[in-house]
């Protein structure tokens, strides 16, 4: 980051999960009085590495759904993220997000995990009394599951529900990401203060 009294011009490497989120944040953040520029390079373009191949699950704990550290923090901040993502992506079009696709940016279902030993499942009984109230679990025997489900295998008649848990699809995520970060640069720049902007460059910084 190159900064002054005047203008501050960021470089983030990467326009994945991470880079993406840092862009957004280091526009939102930024003093009002603040010029900021913002310039992503990645030399294949939003999603194009490892982020875009992600499952996309989306919940704060972990496989023996264990709160994880700084859970509760990051949970509220995706759905921040996420209501802020699907404003954009249903305000404007934009070449990096074509309104016309019929593929979703998050499935809102749930994410159901079963026990699949004694041990785990104990574990599981136990981190699942510490659940969030933003994202609860609930413990369902197999016939609940096979509903949610059907065909599941359940070997111990136990699994785990998230029913606020979301799965997204990290490639339409991350670009209305990217759009949700263009309008709000727009947004701030035309309230009397200095311009911020934001730009994606594919190619390779070396």
């Amino acid at each position: 980051m190159n900064s002054n009294t005047d203008c501050s011009q960021c470089a983030v490497l990467g326009a994945g999960f991470a880079g993406l989120s840092v862009a957004w944040h280091l526009l939102f953040h930024s003093p009002k009085e603040l010029k900021v520029k913002v310039d992503i390079f990645d030399d294949v373009g939003i999603a194009g590495g490892a982020s875009g191949v992600a499952g996309g699950l989306v919940h704060p704990y972990s496989p023996k759904v264990k709160l994880l550290w700084r859970g509760e923090e990051c949970w509220t901040e995706f759905l921040n993220l996420l209501n802020v993502e699907e404003a954009a992506a249903t305000a404007a079009s934009s070449p990096h997000f074509p309104l016309n696709t019929t593929d979703f940016i998050v499935r809102r279902t749930g994410i159901l995990r079963p026990a699949v030993s004694e041990k785990i499942l104990d574990v599981m009984h136990q981190n699942a009394q510490n659940c969030l109230a933003s994202c609860p679990i609930q413990a369902v025997d197999e016939v609940a599951a096979r509903e949610l489900i059907p065909n599941l295998s359940t070997p111990l008649n136990r699994a785990f529900f998230m029913p606020k848990a979301v799965n997204v699809n990290p490639h339409h995520y991350l670009k209305a990401l990217f759009l949700a970060s263009e309008h709000l640069a727009k947004r701030l720049s035309s309230t009397g203060f200095p311009g911020k902007e934001i730009a994606l460059h594919k190619k390779v910084v070396t």
